[in-house]
Order: structure tokens, then sequence, then C-alpha cells
């Protein structure tokens, strides 16, 4: 992977029992223990799967065993690899994942299935920079819901890529660039890239028949 790119990588997590059963193999007791807490097995089975394909992603990146990595969490849960200089960040909604890699650059991505919103109104007021609470305001129907979940990926994949949160806000003033991604139908998303001067590599990973191949 170049210094100058930016990976965004896109699977599904709804897989055959086989495969979750491999790639629970790979994950950490903790990983394992955490998964053991979903009620649900659904979400349970997502859990295991976002891990399982971060893990293999990363492995494949840096040559190494998938089982072998070991994480470290900041203080408000953004996950970085021991040991090396890789960052990534990963964002999960509704049997959808989105993985994002750069050699130097700090990451964030946030991935929301569109839905409507309760209060939407209320939320764009408060969190929302002008100009995207300006767009969110010019539409309505769909057009608007959309709108809402590209401002508000902007804004968390911002926080995620700060380890802040939602309180990082999503201008690109701060040395930070914000790109909106178009990941499937009914999904929005976001990354947020430290600096400029980056390329933007895009795509699903073609990974053992789970259903992301090209």
């Amino acid at each position: 992977m170049s210094t100058d790119e930016v990976n965004v990588t896109y699977a599904t997590l709804d897989l055959g029992a086989e495969r979750l059963a491999e790639l629970s193999t790979i994950l950490s007791e903790d990983e394992r223990a955490r998964a053991s807490r979903f009620v649900f097995e659904r979400d349970r089975d997502r859990f295991v799967a976002a891990r399982g394909l971060l893990r293999e992603l990363l492995g494949e990146t840096l040559g190494e065993r998938p089982e072998a990595l070991r994480f470290r969490y900041g203080k408000r849960g953004k996950p970085a690899l021991d040991g090396h200089a890789l960052r990534f960040n990963l964002s999960h909604s509704h049997g959808k994942a989105a993985f994002v890699l750069s050699t130097r650059r700090e990451v964030g991505i946030d991935l929301e299935r569109i839905r409507p919103v309760e209060r939407a109104e209320r939320i764009a007021e408060r969190i929302f920079p002008p100009d995207a609470l300006k767009a969110f305001r010019a539409l309505d129907g769909v057009e608007r819901e959309t709108e809402f979940f590209r401002a508000w990926t902007r804004r968390e994949a911002h926080g995620k890529a700060l380890g802040e949160g939602l309180a990082a806000g999503a201008t690109a003033s701060d040395g930070w660039t914000l790109v909106s991604l178009d990941p499937a139908p009914e999904y929005a998303a976001a990354v947020a890239v430290e600096g400029t001067d980056w390329q933007l590599l895009e795509g699903p990973w073609p990974i053992k028949g789970d259903g992301n191949e090209r």
C-alpha cells in the first residue's frame, strides 16, 4: 500500500455458519467474550464477522497471521495495532461493514443505513455545520433522509478519526478531509482522512465466496 493511498473496503456480515466458525477461531479471547454478551444471535454473528474480517484484512495487508494481531484502544475505544503504524477504522450497520486503512494518516469511517429518524430537524440544528443544515432543510422525503445521513456520517467519521466521537464536529478546516461515499443502495458512508493529497481506493473485498467479490 502506498503512503498516499487510503483504502476503503466494503463487506457483508451475514455469513454462513461455516465461515463464521472459521472467523471465530482467529478472534482473541476478549473478542469472543464480547461476542458472547450479545443477547441476539444475529448481532453476535455480525460482531464475529466484522472483527474476523478486520483481522483478515489487516493480516493480509501486513503479511501476518490475523490471529496474532494485538489491539489496543484509546480512551473512547478507537482501536490501534500493537507494534504497527498502520491506521485503520471500521463501521457496520444492518449487516454491512466498511473498513478504511492508511499507512501513515489517521482515518475514520462511518456507515449507516438510511432510515427515518425521529426529531431529525432538532438533531440537525444541534450538530450539523451551517452548510450541511442548509442542504438538509432544502430537501423532502427520502432525499432529506439521505442528506441527513450523509451529514451525520461525515461528522461521525471525523469524530472517530480523532477518537472523540460526535463532539469533534465536521469541518475540513482543521487539517482533515471529509468525503461522502456511496457504499450500497439505502446506505450512506463517509471517510475522514488526515491532510490532503491522498488517493482514495474504494471497492468490495473479494474474500472466500462471502458475497463480497468484485
